[in-house]
């Protein structure tokens, strides 16, 4: 994929837009792809987790930090707001419901460590004690525990959350009975 910076420069400000645009929903896609798979997705963070690493974290489904983590929504300090996913997914799936803290973290860049992500934010589900090497291994181990799961009730499970956190309860359970009856849609849905 070529960079922004390579793509041809129009003189219409109109066209050089939808170009841009273009390019930025194309990245957009990019950074959720790991939402749109059937496996579970796990990310261990360690270290520093900015920008784009935060838009990349939100798109997985679950999120575990070392203790050495920092965090920030960077983007404002460079003049943009965080497009590419933080902000999209933020507030109903990857922030819990504190849409005031994801405001304040959004407007100011500020830098908050792993256990404000994961008692304050809801950013991440767990910390654990350590640097790289610990929170790799936690998450691995978990892994292998969901691996010795059935594949069938693993992708239900991602596939069922994903639109749970979407849609009414009454909208999952439709969609959940529609697809366990093979397809066969009832009155209701």
């Amino acid at each position: 994929m070529s960079t922004i910076l390579s793509l041809p420069q129009h003189t219409d400000p109109a066209r050089r837009a939808l170009q841009t645009r273009a390019y930025i929903r194309a990245f957009q896609h990019a950074i959720n792809a790991p939402a749109r798979i059937p496996q579970p997705v796990i990310a261990a963070v360690h270290g520093l987790a900015y920008g784009l690493a935060l838009d990349a974290l939100c798109a997985v489904d679950v999120r575990w930090a070392a203790s050495d983590a920092t965090f920030s929504i960077k983007e404002v300090d460079v003049g943009l707001a965080a497009d590419i996913g933080t902000l999209a997914r933020g507030p109903g799936r990857a922030f819990g419901a504190n849409a005031s803290l994801l405001f304040e973290l959004a407007l100011s860049g500020r830098t908050f460590g792993a256990d404000e992500a994961r008692a304050a934010l809801g950013l991440v589900s767990r910390v654990v004690p350590g640097s790289r090497a610990q929170v790799v291994g936690a998450a691995l181990e978990f892994a292998r525990e969901v691996a010795r799961k059935s594949p069938v009730a693993v992708a239900g499970v991602k596939r069922f959350v994903a639109h749970a956190l979407d849609h009414s309860c009454v909208s999952v359970f439709c969609a959940s009975t529609f697809a366990f009856f093979g397809g066969v849609q009832d009155e209701e849905s």
